[in-house]
């Protein structure tokens, strides 16, 4: 059997979950921060506006546009993320998943600044246990990327 083939074969779902992981991160922490901005008091009426989805003054420019698209940003973040996570052990879908609709909760779906936080804080230590979680049961029981045992 050619080694280059299983090195490939090998490093393909590594690349793909690490891709699919850090665009999922980097849109949920681009949400993040347009939705927290407001406790700076930088776009603060639209931040309310979209957590509430009340009639309020719309914010202009790229903070305007996240506040607008930002759920649906959140969203197929999430999704990349829980597949990052699946990619490298397919039983950690389900909490990546249950992690993220906390932090769209969180963001969206309650006007609470305090609740948001909370959750926030809440969505991203489960999203940090899981990693943790597949990575090291990779190490200590023996187990392949896709979660079967060797």
């Amino acid at each position: 059997m050619d080694p280059t083939l299983t090195d490939r074969d090998d490093v393909a779902p590594k690349v793909a979950s690490r891709s699919a992981g850090l665009l999922g991160i980097g849109g949920t922490l681009t949400c993040t921060v347009a939705m927290t901005l407001p406790a700076i008091g930088v776009g603060a009426a639209g931040g309310m506006a979209a957590m509430s989805g009340a009639n309020a003054p719309t914010q202009g420019g790229f903070l305007g546009f996240l506040l607008e698209y930002g759920p649906l940003i959140l969203l197929v973040s999430v999704a990349l993320v829980t597949l990052g996570f699946a990619l490298r052990r397919p039983r950690a879908a389900v909490p990546a998943l249950a992690a993220g609709a906390v932090l769209y909760w969180g963001m969206y779906a309650q006007p609470s600044y305090v609740v948001m936080y909370v959750s926030l804080a809440l969505g991203f230590a489960a999203w940090a246990a899981i990693y943790r979680w597949t990575r090291s049961g990779q190490q200590s029981t023996g187990e392949s990327p896709a979660g079967e045992l060797n």
